[in-house]
């Protein structure tokens, strides 16, 4: 009979694994979000494509009342926007690209087929939520560019037209009728109409009004005066640290660095007190997470070469890899503590990790890690990763970790540094 347990639900089979609390296993995600709005507020790590807060303004301005403005079938008014949007940036693919483009991949394949059009069904499986307007809203919202309800403000009317003026689109802000721009504007508005009325898009495939969709609103190519009033909105004094950080991100232009890296080399500036604290503090709590998380992998990785058998934890204890994490881990944690308290979340961390922070035996530091775990699995209403008994741990299908086990390098979250940059990049300040 094999040692140890036997595992009957880890098989290739195994169902449901996006439901079964896949995302953030030891519940370190929070403080890292925590401190990434210290560093960025209203920014976050989806983000990337900045121009589509002005797609916004345009459906704001166009629609009146985007959200209030619904189908049929329950669609809002600003979703079959999307649709158009998206759809023409796959009928006319802009110079300037598609990366990050919400939706883009899903609307490609639906429209191999040429006579095809996006609907409810062929968009986004939460579209409120991870369509261009469900992620760039908060952004939106902070430059005062829509309200809640995505009802235009005074920033979103002077930003349509500033698009207006460099799109060469005369009249669309004042629907002029006869102008370019005011027959554009009505263009949109009853194509979302229709499109609300029938369940999908309607405009015919080849229809010229999709370059003239795509090539303005492409979110690489906004003209000189809406870069440069997004840019100053985006670096305006409300935002002290945000401000900073994203002009010395801007005037670095290095676009590939990991945001490690670029830690590392901010702090060799000449910084504020205020955005050298926040950068401390995430380079001590990375720090500490990366290796915890080094220990949990290692315990996914050294049972899933084991199961279905069990593994004790003196045998992970005594493996040559967990014990720099039992040495370094408590040392660690002091001295995240110590910076997050600087920025006012040390009693955050000794919520999350206090468990952690004491120097414990190996064995014990094992069974600690996966308690974490469980403990964090339970919060979501989630089943562990691990099957326990008196005999040790066996890892179920979700958290098999069947690769080589390496120890991490980069940061285990994201500190919208990225989103930042790409910011500049699209922006191009000068």
């Amino acid at each position: 009979m094999t040692a140890g347990l036997t595992l009957p639900f880890v098989t290739a089979a195994d169902p449901d694994r996006a439901g079964e609390g896949s995302l953030d296993p030891l519940g370190l995600a929070r403080i890292a979000e925590r401190l990434a709005d210290e560093l960025a507020p209203e920014v976050t790590a989806r983000m990337s494509r900045v121009r589509f807060v002005t797609a916004i303004a345009v459906a704001s301005h166009v629609l009146l009342e985007p959200a209030d403005l619904v189908g049929a079938d329950g669609t809002p008014a600003y979703l079959a926007f999307e649709w158009h949007v998206v759809e023409a940036f796959v009928r006319s693919r802009p110079e300037t690209e598609t990366d990050a483009v919400p939706g883009i991949q899903k609307a490609r394949a639906r429209l191999r087929e040429w006579s095809r059009h996006l609907h409810k069904e062929s968009y986004l499986e939460t579209p409120k939520v991870f369509g261009f307007h469900g992620v760039y809203k908060r952004l939106a919202k902070d430059l005062e560019i829509v309200d809640d309800n995505l009802v235009s403000l005074a920033h979103g009317d002077a930003l349509v037209e500033l698009w207006e003026r460099d799109q060469g689109l005369e009249g669309f802000s004042t629907k002029r009728a006869g102008s370019t721009g005011g027959k554009f504007a009505a263009v949109l508005a009853g194509e979302v109409r229709r499109a609300l009325d029938k369940g999908s898009v309607q405009l015919g495939p080849n229809s010229k009004w999709w370059r003239a969709i795509s090539s303005t609103l492409a979110p690489g190519s906004a003209g000189d005066n809406e870069r440069r009033r997004l840019w100053r909105w985006i670096t305006e004094t409300r935002h002290p640290v945000r401000r900073e950080l994203a002009t010395l991100i801007a005037a670095n232009r290095e676009w590939q660095l990991a945001e490690r890296e670029t830690v590392e080399r901010l702090l060799a500036l000449d910084l504020s007190g205020e955005l050298r604290a926040r950068l401390n503090a995430i380079v001590a709590y990375e720090a500490a997470v990366r290796s915890l998380d080094d220990g949990f992998r290692l315990l996914r990785s050294i049972a899933s070469q084991r199961t279905p058998s069990a593994v004790s934890p003196d045998e992970v204890a005594d493996h040559p890899k967990f014990r720099p994490v039992a040495e370094i881990l408590p040392d660690a944690l002091k001295v995240a503590a110590e910076r997050l308290e600087e920025v006012g979340l040390a009693v955050d961390l000794e919520t999350t990790l206090g468990q952690l922070a004491e120097r414990l035996p190996r064995a014990q530091l094992v069974e600690a890690i996966l308690d974490r775990h469980d403990a964090v699995q339970s919060a979501k209403g989630k089943r562990s990763w691990f099957e326990r008994d008196e005999r040790g741990f066996a890892v179920r299908g979700i958290g098999r970790l069947d690769e080589q086990f390496v120890e991490r390098v980069e940061y285990l979250h994201p500190y919208r540094i990225h989103a930042l940059r790409s910011f500049a990049q699209d922006l191009r300040p000068r």
